[in-house]
């Protein structure tokens, strides 16, 4: 499943984000986008010397099923065996941390409940998930807003 990478310092701020990153073959054409959850499964995910990419200042990286755009950098990562299982709201500027955490386990039980409820149909995951180019909107303690599921 398609996710954003988050790279984190050792007291697990966010320091900086990806998105997504495209593939190209050899003429230089886009034919995919890079899986970092699969890349994870492989291994850790390096922070240089030929992995996925350089982020100053960053301890680790990983994987987050959502994408939550700039508003990420309002959460502390919580690492265990080297996964990130929740994102901590702490705050950032003047927004302050009010400690609702967003637990991988959560995210996954959600998108597992959608795709068994759509069977062998496509299922929209844009709701529980958002995507690279429209994060998820969060109210101010870092709750994701409701929004309106396309049919």
């Amino acid at each position: 499943m398609l996710s954003m990478l988050i790279a984190y310092d050792t007291q697990g701020r966010v320091v900086g984000t990806l998105d997504r990153l495209n593939v190209h073959d050899a003429n230089g054409q886009v034919v995919g986008l890079v899986d970092f959850e699969a890349k994870e499964a492989a291994g850790p995910l390096r922070l240089s010397g030929g992995g996925v990419w350089e982020v100053e200042g960053a301890a680790g990286s990983g994987t987050w099923p959502e994408w939550l755009g700039s508003r990420v950098h309002e959460f502390r990562v919580v690492v265990q065996d080297g996964i990130i299982e929740e994102l901590v709201h702490v705050g950032r500027g003047d927004v302050p941390g009010s400690g609702h955490r967003r637990r991988r386990s959560v995210v996954k039980a959600a998108v597992r409940a959608r795709l068994e409820q759509a069977q062998e149909a496509p299922a929209d995951l844009r709701d529980l998930l958002g995507g690279p180019d429209v994060p998820l909107k969060l109210n101010d303690v870092g709750e994701t807003l409701p929004t309106r599921r396309n049919p």
